[in-house]
């Protein structure tokens, strides 16, 4: 897996979200899980329901809708979620 490639949802991947305080409930239909995560990782696996993205998209994304800079704090947050929903089974590698 290269963090340069470009994600998606997996191929059985169905999510569904809900808000909950602080946190997002995210549900996967396709593997029965539920997971309960950040407000940026709900939207990183929004942005993922949609289609395809490399990681400079989505790394723009994050600033932009968290009103955050581009730095490398927000750039390891973004490699570290990547890898955890990677591992989990939610998203998948798409060579750029």
């Amino acid at each position: 897996m290269s963090l340069e490639s470009c994600w998606a949802l997996a191929n059985f991947s169905e999510l569904l979200s809900s808000p909950m305080g602080e946190q997002w409930l995210v549900y996967d239909r396709g593997s029965g899980s539920t997971l309960a995560v950040d407000p940026m990782v709900a939207a990183l696996l929004e942005t993922l329901s949609a289609g395809r993205h490399c990681r400079e998209e989505l790394l723009a994304l994050l600033a932009e809708r968290f009103e955050l800079p581009r730095d490398a704090a927000l750039d390891e947050y973004l490699q570290q979620s990547l890898q955890q929903l990677y591992r989990q089974g939610l998203i998948r590698s798409i060579a750029a």
